[in-house]
C-alpha cells in the first residue's frame, strides 16, 4: 500500500471542505494543512474543522509549521523545514516531518529525531517555478541510506509516482494534482492503492 500525503491549498479547489472530506474518504494516509497565507486565528479554525472532517476517517492531521496548533488541537504530527526543526529538534513530542533538499539534510534530520523527511521537489511543479527539480539520483541514494520513511514531493502525479517509487520513496506527497481533481475518488484509484 502507497502512503500517500495530501498537501493542502484551498486555493486550487472551489469548495474546499467538501474536497477534505472526499480525500478522506478515500483513504489517503495522511494530510498535511499547510496554508502559509492564514494567520494563527484562521489556521486554527481552518484546521479544527478538517479535523472534525476528517474524524471518522484513517487519515492522519500533520499541520506544517505551527507547533502551538499541533499541541492545541492534539493533530498527529508537526511538519517543519529543515531549518526549524534543527534550531530545535527536541521541541516536539509526537510526530515530526522535516523537508530537506539535499542529503546531508536527510541524514541530518534523521539524526536529529525526524520521524519522516520530505524529499524534493522531484519533478517540476507550478508551485516551485523557476527552480530545476531535484529529480531521481539523489532520492535513490538517500531512501537506500536513510532509515526513517522517505516520502518524495514535486510535481508528482498518478503518472509518474511509480518513478519516485522504484527510487526507493516510502510515499508520495500530492498537492496540484489532488487540490484540482474533479473526481478524488478516480484520481486516488488511479494510484493503484
Amino acid at each position: 500500500m502507497i502512503n500517500i500525503y495530501c498537501v493542502t491549498n484551498r486555493i486550487l479547489c472551489s469548495d474546499f471542505y467538501k474536497h477534505i472530506e472526499k480525500i478522506a474518504k478515500n483513504n489517503v494516509s495522511y494530510m498535511i494543512i499547510r496554508e502559509k497565507d492564514l494567520n494563527y486565528n484562521e489556521l486554527y479554525i481552518l484546521t479544527k474543522r478538517i479535523k472534525e472532517i476528517t474524524e471518522n476517517y484513517n487519515t492522519k492531521i500533520i499541520i506544517n509549521s505551527e507547533v502551538k496548533i499541533y499541541k492545541e488541537l492534539n493533530l498527529y504530527g508537526v511538519h517543519l523545514s529543515f531549518n526549524n526543526f534543527k534550531e530545535n529538534p527536541n521541541n516536539i513530542k509526537g510526530i515530526k516531518g522535516v523537508s530537506v533538499h539535499s542529503y546531508r539534510e536527510a541524514l541530518e534530520a534523521q539524526n536529529l529525531g525526524a520521524d519522516y523527511i520530505f524529499y524534493g521537489h522531484i519533478f517540476y511543479t507550478k508551485c516551485k517555478e523557476g527552480l530545476e527539480p531535484r529529480g531521481l539520483d539523489e532520492l535513490t541514494c538517500i531512501a537506500r541510506d536513510i532509515k526513517i520513511p522517505v516520502v518524495a514531493i514535486g510535481g508528482i502525479n498518478n503518472y509518474n509516482y511509480r518513478q519516485v517509487l522504484k527510487a526507493g520513496a516510502s510515499g508520495i506527497a500530492i498537492m496540484s494534482s489532488i487540490m484540482e481533481c474533479d473526481d478524488v475518488s478516480e484520481y486516488i484509484k488511479s494510484f493503484n492503492i
